[in-house]
């Protein structure tokens, strides 16, 4: 149901915004979709990385622009970012209190986000039909879906799979981007992009009952493929 809503709202704005796009040159609209490697990063001893996974983002994305080579640029992106933990020490989850997880516990993170982007575009003059930028912000997010597994050590071969991990994920996210790429001008108001983008975590994403608190912060690094109009 929140993805069909999700994309009914893309749908809507899109429609609402043409008109406006068409009329200014201020204002462009477009979509973009981005593959990433998405890991989580410990902020505590307890804690050790399992690496990266893939995730990927998507969503439409729209650019006001306030002089010749600056912009403000947002969107509204689902995001599904994923990631492991291994606790070094015992620890509970909120999803099941009533268990104690021994030292060498795993849980693996599938989190899915609703994200607006707030950025500063910074544009070079156009060269033949490129123009190159570099984006800096940051990136607010809601999780809407929070999934995973949790692997007790002493029992490796007995994995927990809820329905929701929900009670072990903090309902808001906070990244700042760092971006750069170009564009290729297809027509007089039509342009393709690409750029390498990197969302570092600002705040721990990761819930644990009272007196087993741990932090991690989920990063990214993806290449972003879309259009403008």
């Amino acid at each position: 149901m929140t993805k069909k809503i999700f994309i009914a709202a893309i749908f809507t704005t899109l429609l609402f915004l043409q008109g406006w796009a068409q009329d200014s040159r201020k204002f462009n609209i477009g979509f973009q979709f981005t593959p990433e490697l998405t890991w989580l990063k410990p902020k505590s001893q307890i804690l050790e990385g399992r690496g990266s996974n893939i995730g990927f983002s998507f969503g439409p994305v729209f650019d006001y622009n306030f002089g010749d080579n600056y912009a403000f640029s947002t969107g509204i992106t689902i995001n599904r970012s994923n990631g492991g933990l291994t606790y070094k020490d015992t620890t509970r989850f909120n999803t099941q209190s009533d268990i104690l997880y021994d030292k060498g516990s795993i849980v693996e993170y599938k989190l899915q986000y609703v994200e607006i982007p707030l950025a500063i575009k910074l544009k070079t003059n156009e060269i033949g039909y490129m123009t190159y930028f570099g984006c800096f912000g940051i990136v607010p997010a809601v999780n809407i879906s929070a999934k995973g597994t949790f692997e007790n050590s002493s029992t490796p071969n007995n994995k927990f799979t809820p329905e929701s991990i929900k009670k072990d994920v903090t309902l808001p996210n906070v990244s700042m981007l760092i971006s750069a790429g170009a564009e290729y001008g297809l027509s007089t108001n039509t342009s393709a992009f690409v750029s390498v983008n990197f969302y570092n975590g600002l705040i721990d994403v990761t819930r644990n009952p009272k007196g087993f608190k741990s932090k991690a912060i989920m990063n990214r690094v993806g290449l972003t493929v879309g259009i403008l109009f």
